[in-house]
């Protein structure tokens, strides 16, 4: 469901959530923000890049999982059987995120710094291979985990920034987690194309990239189609408003 099929409401929601055109060729991204149980639109921009891209061995993690649920990044595809390291530092936070755990999901209780991310992928996935999507979300430490990632790095990601301002990256031994120790738009751009990432789209407080080598425009015959209306097997998340 494309968002001028839904009209102006659509419109304005998806324009309360911040989402906007970094990559000039991804505007067709931006238009399929929605929630499934995201916050500002993530889950239908993140499954328009798959629908483009195309998914490998369709796995995923998320450092910051909260429950699960509650404005997961996660959480629909893998409702549609991703396997995923959910990784939570609260205890009681981590406590409702067990529900999820199984065969396909690995549940990491541990507050995560330095390099800890690869060690984490290294224990779930021992024999490599490529990580499809990764989101972090832990406030003040998102632009050293990334950076310090090294051995894995996923086809997308989802990472956070800072609304406030445009802030440096915080010190790396920060342990403060508000949005003042917390690197601005500019600094995870910055990072994104230094490790090799093409900086597709933004909502209020996150960047979706994409790989270099995974990342390619689309053809004009092919826009025509990626109006995502949830035909030839491609997810169509509803579009909700959790804000």
């Amino acid at each position: 469901m494309a968002v001028e099929c839904v009209g102006a409401t659509a419109r304005m929601v998806i324009e309360s959530w911040g989402v906007a055109v970094i990559e000039p060729d991804a505007d067709f991204i931006a238009d399929e923000a929605r929630n499934v149980t995201s916050q500002f639109g993530e889950d239908g921009l993140v499954g328009a890049l798959f629908a483009h891209i195309g998914a490998t061995a369709k796995t995923c993690f998320e450092v910051g999982a909260h429950d699960g649920a509650w404005f997961s990044n996660s959480k629909a595809l893998r409702d549609q059987g991703w396997s995923a390291l959910l990784i939570e530092a609260d205890d009681n936070k981590f406590q409702a995120l067990q529900r999820f755990a199984g065969p396909n999901v690995r549940c990491v209780h541990e507050k995560v710094g330095g390099n800890d991310l690869d060690r984490l992928l290294g224990a779930w996935l021992p024999d490599g291979g490529d990580v499809d999507f990764g989101v972090i979300d832990v406030y003040g430490q998102d632009y050293w985990l990334w950076k310090n990632m090294e051995r894995f790095q996923p086809r997308a990601i989802l990472v956070e920034f800072s609304p406030e301002d445009d802030p440096e990256p915080p010190d790396e031994n920060c342990s403060l987690s508000d949005y003042k120790h917390q690197a601005g738009f500019s600094a995870i751009v910055e990072l994104g194309r230094a490790k090799g990432y093409v900086p597709l789209v933004r909502t209020v407080c996150n960047v979706l990239f994409c790989r270099q080598d995974a990342w390619r425009p689309p053809l004009v015959q092919e826009r025509i189609v990626l109006k995502f209306d949830g035909s030839n097997g491609k997810p169509c998340f509803p579009l909700t408003d959790h804000a």
